[in-house]
């Protein structure tokens, strides 16, 4: 099943900056608030983006998210992501382009697939993300101690 970017992203706005996933401040300070698609994507550029589905995966399926084949052949690149056995709610994900030209996304374009993995011994997500719908930035890990 493919999966369809929703109207609304979020976008670094301070390259070179530490991004540090233990630190509020950096995760709210660094990232754009959340703008309207479309979005010509400036190379050596990175975005989140959400889908407009919302998945429900069952008990002992895993779902695997990967990029369309088109898309990497223009120059994206979007890193393998699993949704958990129980997760519900929009998915967010990080697009990059590693091209030297500028990449268009639009609403409504069909940038990932997902494939259903039976996983007989995964507890169920009870994660941060649970419930999710909209473009959502990272939530900061709690730092060990």
């Amino acid at each position: 099943m493919d999966l369809t970017v929703s109207p609304r992203y979020i976008m670094d706005i301070s390259p070179g900056k530490r991004l540090d996933p233990y630190d509020v401040e950096a995760s709210t300070t660094l990232l754009s608030p959340i703008r309207l698609l479309p979005l010509s994507l400036p190379p050596l550029s990175r975005v989140l983006l959400a889908s407009v589905e919302v998945v429900r995966i069952p008990e002992r399926m895993v779902v695997l998210i990967g990029l369309r084949s088109t898309w990497a052949r223009f120059g994206l690149v979007s890193s393998l992501t699993v949704a958990d056995p129980g997760f519900n709610g929009t998915l967010t994900l990080e697009v990059f382009n590693s091209s030297v030209h500028p990449i268009l996304i639009s609403s409504g374009d069909k940038i990932w697939s997902m494939t259903l993995v039976y996983a007989p011994d995964e507890p169920l997500y009870t994660g941060r993300y649970q419930g999710q719908h909209d473009v959502t930035r990272p939530i900061v890990f709690e730092r060990p101690k």
